[in-house]
């Protein structure tokens, strides 16, 4: 397996298995016979023959010794599976296409613990959004489940929560929002300075214009500074598990966008910026539209400090036309169009954090952790993702050893054009500390069990999936 080859599979029933989301068979490498079977699990098998596609230990396929992720995993590896699990609550309840499924999950730490041989406690480590009820979406996506199955097999696995605080809101109580402090992540924090790395350095920007939160003390012309978990430093190998689906500030989040859930705070992450001169909030605005658009902002900040409030109707409808892609067209809400210039900016700087930091948080020349990606588009996401994407039954499971490559692949499938959008585009370009070796996407190789999908470059744009964009992104990304 080279990291310029993508293996893309295609179930046949497009659907997820129920938990505790057993393999349908008794595969030769897997050595806990008293697991159950689960006949209909496709999900396992498409993962499963990723590997094989990819050529990952094909001297042992089919017999009790095949490893397929100990081509870069050891026994003593630490390993940290990093998830896309976003949030707790999605308005028709289809948690499945906005974040990983827990079937997909299941098979990734089946064959982790094959590679550590058991050795090794397997990591789950995720820093969802912060107002997220952790506890409440690994529970309704059935991940508590399976892990308490998997304990009693004899699977130790540690779910991380890598979150210092969370706001905790109620829309059953009047009672205001609370800001609570959370375990976080056990092994402690740790700053990095990307400095002149940084993808912000040299931007004539006051750092205090962007939101978050980022300060002149954390972000200057000297330095730019992440406070990272400990966890994620700590790590030998960093598997991503992405879901295929669409983001209104960023085209679409694949595996290089998911490491921004590798931080610990998201809410101190920049997304945008305000100000007269340097916003990327939205397109310029005639005066008039900008004094509306900035009674809105305000307005709609004190109903969300009291979401009870939105049990009244006309707040209740005012909440929800404001967060209306419709409405805000064409002028987008919290950068959320085509040209913000700050997402792309800051994951690529996580990302060269996960690849390139030290355990002691010193940026190196060579990069000091393995990867491994794998994309969910069984049930995957278009229109106003991340978190309100209509779901859409592809049946794809993707996966390679490059972000990158893998996340390029994936684009090119959903019928958008990669260098129009920021992310990756940038991730090619890109200099020092570059966090993929591919330099254009004709070098990757597809292999999959689809005869049409070893074609992606040569397809036309009808034979691909066509996701719709979201609405501000509409006509600005597509092929």
């Amino acid at each position: 397996m080279t990291e310029e080859t993508v293996a893309i599979y295609e179930t046949c029933n497009k659907q997820y298995p129920q938990a505790p989301f057993d393999p349908p068979e008794r595969f030769p490498e897997c050595p806990r016979d008293r697991s159950g079977l689960d006949p209909g699990n496709e999900v396992y098998v498409a993962v499963r023959d990723t590997f094989r596609l990819l050529g990952m230990d094909s001297g042992h396929y089919g017999d009790a010794k095949w490893n397929p992720l100990g081509e870069f995993i050891t026994p003593e590896d630490d390993v940290v599976i990093k998830p896309n699990l976003l949030y707790h609550y999605h308005p028709e309840g289809r948690l499945d296409a906005m974040t990983v499924h827990a079937s997909i999950l299941r098979a990734v730490i089946e064959y982790v613990f094959i590679a550590q041989e058991g050795k090794r406690r397997v990591t789950v480590a995720e820093s969802p959004v912060w107002t997220a009820d952790f506890k409440k979406l690994l529970d309704d996506s059935g991940i508590s489940q399976m892990i308490e199955y998997l304990g009693d097999l004899g699977v130790d696995v540690e779910v991380i929560d890598m979150r210092e605080t969370m706001l905790a809101r109620s829309f059953e109580s009047p009672k205001p929002p609370r800001i609570l402090r959370l375990a976080g992540d056990p092994a402690g924090y740790l700053t990095v300075d990307l400095g002149s790395d940084s993808e912000f350095h040299g931007l004539e920007i006051d750092p205090r214009d962007y939101r978050n939160s980022m300060t002149n003390v954390t972000h200057n012309e000297s330095v730019c500074r992440y406070k990272m978990p400990r966890t994620i430093l700590n790590a030998d190998v960093i598997i991503s598990l992405a879901k295929l689906k669409t983001h209104v500030m960023a085209g679409n989040t694949l595996s290089l966008k998911n490491m921004v859930g590798a931080y610990g705070e998201k809410i101190q992450l920049p997304h945008y910026r305000v100000g007269s001169e340097t916003s990327d909030e939205y397109p310029s605005l005639p005066i008039m539209r900008g004094l509306k658009r900035t009674m809105v902002k305000k307005l709609f900040k004190v109903f969300k400090s009291f979401p009870y409030s939105e049990k009244i109707g006309p707040v209740r409808s005012f909440v929800a036309k404001v967060t209306d892609e419709s409405w805000n067209e064409p002028y987008p809400l919290w950068g959320m169009w085509y040209g913000n210039d700050t997402v792309w900016r800051m994951a690529l700087d996580l990302n060269k954090i996960v690849l390139y930091a030290d355990k002691q948080g010193m940026m190196e020349r060579n990069r000091q952790r393995r990867t491994f990606a794998v994309i969910d588009g069984v049930v995957s996401g278009e229109g106003r993702g991340p978190i309100r994407p209509k779901p859409r039954n592809d049946g794809l499971v993707i996966a390679g050893r490059d972000f990158a490559a893998t996340d390029l692949v994936a684009t090119r499938l959903m019928g958008f054009d990669s260098w129009k959008i920021p992310i990756l585009r940038e991730a090619l370009s890109s200099k020092d500390h570059r966090v993929t070796k591919v330099t254009e996407a004709h070098e990757i190789r597809c292999v999959s069990n689809r005869e049409k999908w070893r074609r992606i470059w040569q397809l036309r744009k009808a034979d691909l999936l066509n996701f719709e964009a979201p609405l501000s992104w509409r006509d600005h990304i597509e092929l």
